[in-house]
């Protein structure tokens, strides 16, 4: 005969309570976290080839009609973004879980997108510089490395739009919290409030979780 005991439902404890200050300190440190896009702009920029340039009579023109390096540079920021996304989702859900849920996911998007745009705007201008004082002084003949821009991209202020791979860090960092959610134990997605005790398995009474019995 079973025993439906071992099967009653257990209420979930009561998870730690949210401080409204608190929480508004770990929703800045969030945000904050878009200023990481300056170290991603560097890497980008360190990872992604250049795009080779020919100076003539006239200027400068592509060596290659459609040069593959645009493709990379795009390539590259996409990996990098999307891994930013995770990595920034998965230190943020250990580190503040009173932000876990609805409001966490929309820290993330902010953060991670602000990230995006500011890798992209720092990154492209690395070597930029450089690049245009050889291209007004280099001779004909002579052979440049153009630092790589985004070409899959669309950065509108008003009305706001942010599309192409912008968007892969907000996308990876989205993702991940969906799934950590997921696998979350507990449906408040945070941890019960520490009550000194060991707790006992759900269905298992005091002698089958090895403490004393008491009548």
């Amino acid at each position: 005969m079973v025993d439906e005991s071992e099967y009653a439902w257990v209420p979930e404890p009561a998870p730690e309570p949210r401080r409204p200050v608190l929480v508004l300190l770990q929703s800045l440190a969030v945000l904050l976290a878009g200023v990481l896009g300056f170290p991603l702009g560097l890497l980008w920029q360190q990872l992604a080839p250049n795009v080779p340039v020919l100076i003539v009579q006239d200027g400068a023109v592509y060596n290659d009609p459609q040069p593959e390096q645009f493709m990379s540079g795009d390539g590259w920021f996409a990996v990098l973004g999307f891994s930013f996304g995770v990595v920034l989702a998965v230190v943020t859900w250990i580190l503040f879980r009173r932000l876990r849920g609805p409001l966490l996911i929309v820290l993330l998007a902010v953060a991670g997108t602000v990230a995006a745009v500011i890798a992209w705007k720092f990154g492209r201008q690395l070597g930029l510089d450089a690049y245009l004082k050889e291209l007004h002084s280099a001779p004909a003949g002579t052979e440049l490395g153009k630092p790589n821009d985004l070409r899959v991209q669309l950065l509108r202020w008003w009305p706001p739009a942010v599309e192409g791979v912008l968007l892969l860090p907000a996308l990876g960092s989205t993702l991940t919290v969906t799934l950590l959610a997921a696998w979350s134990r507990w449906p408040s997605l945070r941890a019960p409030r520490s009550t000194g005790t060991p707790e006992a398995a759900p269905g298992i009474g005091p002698e089958e979780a090895g403490g004393p019995a008491f009548s």
